[in-house]
């Protein structure tokens, strides 16, 4: 009777031992590297506090080393709640089934900036010269080189690419004189240090396309998915929200519409090209 009395009180103690983890499990957050890691993580420490205070649980705040890693990352499924690109949503959507949240009000653009000392004036005199773009599966040099292909620039023809990791590595190339202009993304400019911004200038601007999305994991509870949407538009109504978009360009957090991912077809289509997946 003891033994059975022992095994039972040790299987009623594993039983509510995992369920003291799984409530304490942190809920994972990835932020696609489109910044720097420190630069990320600083950025979005107001919502990673507000998200644990609303929730009630742990969170934790993760980015990759690369575009294509956070991709993989994505799809297997290691993060439960992505903050990522228009286009990488699209496709977390459409191949892994994440849910769509919310997205930022502000649209993004592409923006070819140069040197404020640069002679460069127009599109035009980017001819034989060089230009710094982020990592080629972000939507913004896609944009950005089709801008480029309408003025008569092809890449590595008319003019040689600078592979960068990140908007801010693609601009930082200019301001070391490693590059004559970057393509990035407008909602990346305007979060980079002020200084920073100040030294460059505008020599074009695409057309808008929906801004950064966020997305759940499907595997989460539905309840636990509605109260993430919820509390995200919530957001910019609080203090701490309201200085959050607004200090970083965003806009506003609104709900996500599925229309407005529907656009993001043709770029989901290139991003599965250029990772090499069969069509």
């Amino acid at each position: 009777m003891r033994k059975r009395l022992a095994l039972f009180l040790t299987a009623l103690f594993g039983f509510w031992a995992a369920v003291a983890t799984a409530a304490e499990a942190p809920l994972s957050v990835g932020v696609f590297p489109y910044l720097s890691a420190r630069s990320l993580l600083t950025l979005y420490q107001p919502l990673h506090q507000y998200l644990e205070k609303e929730l009630g649980v742990p969170v934790q705040f993760y980015t990759a080393p690369d575009f294509k890693t956070f991709v993989q990352r994505t799809h297997q499924h290691q993060y439960q709640v992505v903050i990522t690109a228009p286009h990488l949503a699209r496709l977390a959507q459409t191949e892994s089934g994440y849910v769509p949240l919310a997205n930022y009000a502000s649209e993004l653009r592409a923006v070819v900036v140069v040197a404020m000392a640069s002679p460069i004036v127009s599109l035009d005199e980017l001819r034989s010269k060089v230009v710094a773009v982020p990592d080629r599966l972000a939507v913004i040099p896609m944009i950005g080189l089709q801008l480029l292909r309408e003025r008569g620039l092809r890449a590595e023809a008319d003019f040689r690419l600078r592979a960068s990791q990140t908007h801010g590595n693609a601009v930082l190339a200019v301001r070391r004189g490693e590059a004559d202009a970057a393509v990035v993304g407008s909602l990346p400019l305007s979060q980079l240090p002020g200084e920073v911004q100040d030294e460059m200038r505008t020599l074009a601007v695409s057309g808008p396309i929906p801004s950064q999305f966020i997305m759940a994991d499907p595997r989460l509870p539905p309840k636990l998915i509605e109260r993430l949407r919820r509390a995200l538009i919530a957001f910019p109504t609080t203090p701490e929200g309201e200085r959050f978009v607004e200090e970083n360009g965003m806009g506003g957090i609104q709900a996500a519409k599925e229309s407005d991912l529907k656009k993001l077809d043709a770029y989901a289509h290139e991003v599965r090209v250029l990772l090499g997946a069969p069509q």
